[in-house]
């Protein structure tokens, strides 16, 4: 009997991977030829495409010309240098089956225009399979039609710029925080890795604005940040093999099971004391108390009526603006700091622009911003520092949509539709922001772009800057972000200097040793190593 069962066993388990590879197969099959159709059937360029490997190969050949721990995200424009022809086409199609989705690449703003502002296209599938885990597709990064409008909505009076004003004693609170960790690095004189307590500041400051928590991610540490952290490392970006590792781990879902729960317990209490607090007609007003405003007139709720789906939704939202706002200021942050550094002449104009609009005096200067906020709008040198390292260095690499039904792509120039299929439709900003039809000397650090009159050769071309994306799915906290970089880098370049500690015979990008990675435990771009700097105290002459 043990033989029988066992020879069925055996003859299950090979049907089940017979089935499998002829599943695959066939699907494999399917994707080639559709995608060959493009050149045979439509007569659209294609890059050189294998049958068994797709664009794999290609993929593979570019990134090892780069440093090896280039950002994945880089890879679409590494391909467009290794083939110039598809900047003068405005697009490419990319076929990296099955370790990611079949897509078509676009690199021209009026290209670009047509899903992301004329009319906004859905967000692609990617980003539940992505943040499914994470967030539950409730978030509004990943949430698309009416789900989407609602929570929008809901949340646009909290990101309002006469609101992100008033927390700017908030910002001022947890920034001095971090400046005397800073000069005390500078005593001590040792190598840190910047991205670190720049994270910590900025989720600090995440904190207070949206919930008016103190998370103290800068001294004790923050159990919710650290979850958040974990979770990340545990997201899935693709099938590649790191990808296929981290499915197959059977102890998996109880950690994301586990890191929901510790983030959820976190925020709650926040999360109810704000509802509790508005009631009351008490406390500051935090986003989420203005968002639980917001929701009580969406719903004509009266007050001490709230229900368990604003509180999921609350919760889920916080994740994710904590996850997208870590990332974006203190990435930006380490490369300005690190830019400046190089090019010291743009680090004189800062400061006497600083001089400028806050006075000489340092300390006199965080006085003058606590009562006016508004001066930080008057650093118009400053925040063209800002776009610039945002243009050359951007957090995310672009945006992913998808086409409904009626829903078309057409090229630019010739009018011509281009077949979207179910594909991946990329915004590719990395490529485009480095783009010399767009960018004189795109690979240079030339602030005064966005500092050049309408005419001028240096002036941008008209929706070809797009770190926050264009369009009603454009970021909702860009101006919160910018506000605080203005104000951090502001106070921090007035008093301290940052001397990147990268080799010189190190790998370089486009010649420069600053680049982006990919660390194994974040999916979005960060500078290489974390930024290792060491920290002096300004010599003021």
């Amino acid at each position: 009997m043990l033989e029988i069962a066992l020879g069925l066993s055996l003859r299950a388990f090979a049907i089940l991977v017979i089935g499998s590879i002829a599943t695959f197969s066939y699907k494999l099959y399917c994707h080639r030829m559709r995608f060959r159709s493009l050149a045979s059937k439509h007569g659209l360029p294609l890059l050189p495409h294998s049958f068994l490997l797709g664009h794999l190969l290609i993929a593979a050949k570019v990134t090892m010309k780069g440093p090896k721990d280039i950002a994945t995200a880089l890879v679409p424009y590494l391909i467009s240098l290794e083939y110039p022809e598809t900047e003068k086409h405005g697009y490419f199609y990319l076929d990296m089956w099955p370790v990611a989705e079949q897509m078509i690449v676009v690199n021209h703003p009026d290209m670009m225009v047509q899903f992301c502002q004329d009319t906004s296209f859905a967000k692609h599938r990617q980003m539940t399979f992505e943040f499914g885990s994470f967030s539950h597709g409730v978030d509004l990064v990943t949430s698309n039609g009416h789900q989407w409008k609602t929570w929008r909505s809901i949340f646009n009076p909290g990101f309002s710029s006469k609101n992100i004003q008033s927390y700017v004693p908030v910002m001022l609170e947890e920034y001095n925080i971090c400046r005397r960790k800073l000069e005390s690095f500078a005593t001590s004189g040792e190598t840190i890795k910047l991205d670190q307590h720049t994270m910590a500041l900025t989720v600090d400051i995440i904190g207070h604005a949206v919930l008016g928590a103190r998370l103290h991610a800068q001294t004790t540490g923050c159990e919710i940040f650290r979850a958040l952290k974990r979770q990340i490392a545990l997201l899935l970006v693709d099938y590649s093999p790191e990808g296929l590792l981290k499915l197959l781990n059977p102890v998996r879902p109880l950690r994301i099971w586990r890191n929901n729960r510790t983030m959820r317990n976190g925020v709650l209490p926040y999360i109810l004391d704000g509802i509790r607090d508005h009631d009351r007609k008490e406390g500051s007003k935090t986003m989420h108390s203005l968002a639980v405003k917001s929701y009580r007139d969406e719903h004509s709720a009266a007050e001490g009526e709230i229900d368990a789906r604003w509180i999921d939704v609350a919760v889920n939202q916080f994740k994710m603006m904590l996850f997208a706002g870590h990332d974006t200021v203190s990435s930006t942050f380490c490369f300005v700091t690190a830019l400046l550094h190089f090019h010291p002449e743009k680090l004189v104009k800062v400061r006497e622009e600083l001089d400028e609009v806050l006075g000489p005096d340092s300390s006199a200067g965080q006085e003058a911003i606590a009562r006016t906020p508004e001066l930080l709008n008057r650093l118009t040198y400053l925040n063209a520092v800002i776009k610039e390292t945002l243009r050359l260095y951007g957090p995310v690499s672009g945006s992913i949509r998808q086409a409904s039904d009626g829903q078309r792509l057409y090229h630019h120039e010739t009018g011509e539709q281009l077949p979207l299929w179910d594909l991946m439709i990329y915004s590719h900003q990395a490529q485009l922001h480095r783009d010399e039809k767009f960018w004189p000397n795109p690979h240079e650090f030339i602030p005064e772009r966005f500092t050049a009159r309408e005419g001028d050769a240096l002036y941008p071309h008209k929706n070809a800057f797009r770190p926050f994306e264009m369009g009603s799915r454009n970021c909702i906290g860009q101006e919160f972000a910018m506000t605080e970089l203005r104000l951090v880098l502001a106070l921090a370049l007035r008093d301290l200097d940052f001397e990147p500690q990268f080799p010189e015979d190190g790998p370089k990008y486009f010649g420069s040793v600053l680049y982006q990675t990919s660390p194994p435990e974040e999916i979005t771009m960060h500078p290489r190593d974390g930024m290792p700097v060491k920290v002096s105290l300004r010599k003021r002459t």
